[in-house]
């Protein structure tokens, strides 16, 4: 993360820069040390070689703490503006943060200053005091020595402000130990943004995949406005049929004003008629008066009516003559008469088209159940009893449900009164109709008996 970076960093360069300070401050005393040890010609002969061990020394030892003041102003300095939050350009300078801001830019300005004079002011100091080793270069240490030793600009100086330096990095609340928590602070902000953006839920990812997808609604909308279907053109053209509607001579709105102009005339006439002398309310109401009197009527009213149905109850459930009465003596006279099995044409006499024809007869089952044996006998009822036509003149069928058979007596009928019986065929499940007819194939009808012709018959001549 971008604080796990920076705080390496920073302590890396804080150790780097301490390191290189206390390394060369070593090398500054070790070469003062040997210039004291030595004496007469070898000690003024290292003497060059020392200074310029010692010059270098000194040029890294001032980077270093350019590098470490720079640190530490520029901690105070943002702590100052944090604090104070005073425009440094438009506030009066009599306020607390413009005055430090002043503090911080005179220890700026000075720190490279304290640094060159406090180290060449040792070295040069050490130098220029033993006059036999810099015979050569003495009025120049004596300028030197004379500039270190001022009370506005010399050593004493420089460690007071070098003083005030260490005050302003070590202070509780503009100190370095302030400045990191701060940046500790922001450290954790920019990480709470960078993890924001970086959600998959709300992050720089999922924005721009929903802003992809708002582009392509927006594009899709684009289209169908710009398509041949639902356009702009479309709806143009739609809107202009509404319009053409709209304004039509014939179903446009100045029709429908007229429409509606004679639907108020006949509602008005309507309402003419409604308050009229003829067929007004006034007139429904008396012929609804009238109503009611005739409802309420002691002779003909619904009191009347009422009282005759109670006596026609009375009467219908009557045990001496009501319905009960009439089912039990209609049940006894079935019992006294028998169940009818068997049906009858009854005596007919054959014209002179079917004397020489044969008979068709047609029986068919009319139940949801199968019936036979059904038989069918044609009788001569000229003689007394009545006796069969012939053996030939009798048939036996037996019928499935809902079907009709066809029985052609093959034989020519005789010029006599004849009678045709069927046994077996309940009244009401078994329907016969007959006919004579020259052939089989004929479609020719002489002397047709329908079934309404043919009657119940109790007790049927079964030969």
């Amino acid at each position: 993360m971008v604080s796990d970076d920076y705080e390496n960093g920073k302590k890396i360069l804080d150790k780097i820069s301490l390191a290189n300070f206390l390394c060369h401050l070593q090398i500054i005393q070790d070469e003062l040390r040997n210039n004291q040890t030595e004496t007469g010609y070898a000690a003024e002969s290292g003497l060059y070689a020392r200074f310029a061990t010692i010059k270098q020394a000194v040029n890294t030892t001032i980077i270093c703490i350019g590098v470490l003041s720079g640190l530490f102003l520029g901690g105070a300095t943002i702590k100052i503006l944090h604090k104070s939050k005073v425009d440094n350009q438009t506030s009066p300078k009599d306020q607390v943060g413009r005055k430090k801001i002043v503090i911080v830019r005179n220890l700026k300005i000075s720190v490279t200053a304290v640094g060159v004079l406090f180290f060449f002011g040792s070295s040069f100091k050490f130098f220029c005091k033993k006059k036999g080793c810099c015979p050569k270069h003495w009025p120049d240490c004596r300028k030197i020595l004379k500039l270190l030793e001022s009370p506005t600009f010399g050593l004493a100086e420089i460690k007071t402000e070098i003083f005030s330096i260490e005050k302003a990095v070590n202070h509780p609340f503009f100190g370095l130990q302030e400045i990191k928590s701060e940046v500790q602070i922001i450290e954790f902000a920019v990480e709470n943004i960078e993890n924001k953006l970086d959600s998959p839920t709300f992050g720089l990812a999922e924005i721009k995949t929903e802003v992809f997808s708002i582009g392509t609604l927006v594009e899709g909308i684009f289209t169908s406005m710009m398509g041949a279907t639902f356009g702009l053109q479309e709806i143009k053209s739609e809107v202009a049929a509404i319009e053409g509607a709209v304004f039509s001579p014939t179903f446009g709105l100045a029709e429908i004003k007229t429409e509606v102009f004679s639907i108020g005339t006949l509602v008005e006439g309507i309402f003419t008629s409604i308050v009229g002398s003829t067929f007004s309310l006034q007139e429904i109401k008396s012929e609804v008066a009238a109503i009611e009197g005739a409802v309420f009527s002691p002779t003909f009213g619904l009191a009347e009516i009422k009282t005759e149905i109670f006596q026609i109850q009375n009467a219908v459930l009557s045990p001496t003559f009501g319905l009960l009465e009439i089912k039990s003596e209609v049940a006894a006279i079935e019992a006294s008469l028998g169940a009818a099995n068997a049906q009858t044409s009854g005596p007919f006499k054959l014209s002179n088209a079917s004397v020489g024809n044969i008979l068709d007869v047609k029986v068919m089952n009319n139940s949801a159940s199968t019936i036979g044996p059904i038989n069918v006998s044609v009788f001569n009822v000229d003689v007394c009893p009545k006796t069969l036509l012939s053996p030939t003149f009798k048939s036996t069928v037996t019928l499935p449900p809902y079907c009709t058979t066809s029985i052609f007596f093959n034989q020519k009928l005789p010029n006599t009164q004849i009678e045709i019986e069927v046994s077996g065929a309940t009244p009401g499940k078994v329907f016969i109709w007959s006919r004579t007819t020259p052939t089989v194939v004929s479609d020719q009808i002489v002397d047709p008996l329908f079934s309404s012709n043919y009657l119940p018959l109790q007790q049927p001549l079964d030969p």
